[in-house]
C-alpha cells in the first residue's frame, strides 16, 4: 500500500511525454505539495512564501544574514525520482532579487552532498533556461566539491528545487511555469 502511495504521488507531480516529463505549475495543475524550507531551520530570519496562480507556481520573500542565516529554498516532495534517461531540465521562470539555483538532493540529511547548478538571471523577465543535468555541481553544507552529477546518483534523487545561492541579504521573486525534464 505504501509504495501504491508514493507512486501515486510521483505520478500526481509529474506528466510524462515522450522523451521527457514535464511539471506544469499553476491552481488545480501541480505543485500543492511543493515545501518551504529556510534558514529558519538552522536559527536564521529568511522569510519565504509560496502560492499558485492560475498558471505559475510563486515564491518570494526576503533573504537575511542576520543569526547566521542566508538561504530560502522552494522544494519538491520527498519521493524517488529516477532521472537516469534525461540528460537536461529545461525551466521557464521570472526572476527578481537574489539570485537561485536549481538543486538537487539524494538524501533526506541536510549535511550531505546535494548537487545545484545557479538559473541564469534574466530580471523580471520570463527565460526559458536549459540546464545539462551533467554540469550539476557538487556540494556539502555549502562547500563547492569536484564532482558533478553522474548517472548512478541521475537514478538516486529523493527531491529537488530551487534554493537561494548567493549568500546575500536582498527581496526575491522565483516564478515558475513549467519544468521539463528532457
Amino acid at each position: 500500500m505504501w509504495k501504491l502511495g508514493i507512486m501515486a504521488l510521483i505520478f500526481s507531480m509529474v506528466v510524462v511525454e515522450k522523451g521527457g516529463a514535464r511539471i506544469d505549475f499553476g491552481q488545480g495543475k501541480q505543485g500543492a505539495n511543493w515545501q518551504i524550507v529556510n534558514d529558519g531551520v538552522m536559527g536564521g530570519l529568511s522569510q519565504g512564501r509560496g502560492g499558485l496562480t492560475d498558471s505559475t507556481l510563486v515564491f518570494s520573500g526576503r533573504v537575511s544574514l542576520e543569526n547566521n542565516g542566508g538561504f530560502a529554498s522552494l522544494r519538491s516532495p520527498w519521493a524517488r525520482y529516477d532521472f537516469a534517461d534525461y540528460e537536461e531540465v529545461k525551466i521557464r521562470y521570472r526572476l527578481e532579487g537574489v539570485g537561485f539555483a536549481m538543486v538537487i538532493e539524494t538524501s533526506p540529511r541536510w549535511y550531505e552532498v546535494n548537487y545545484k547548478k545557479t538559473l541564469p538571471e534574466k530580471d523580471g523577465e520570463w527565460t526559458i533556461a536549459t540546464l545539462s543535468l551533467n554540469e550539476f555541481k557538487a556540494y556539502q553544507v555549502g562547500r563547492k566539491l569536484s564532482n558533478t552529477l553522474d548517472e548512478g546518483i541521475k537514478s538516486q534523487v529523493l527531491r529537488f528545487g530551487f534554493i537561494s545561492d548567493e549568500k546575500r541579504a536582498d527581496e526575491f521573486l522565483l516564478e515558475i511555469d513549467w519544468i521539463e525534464f528532457r
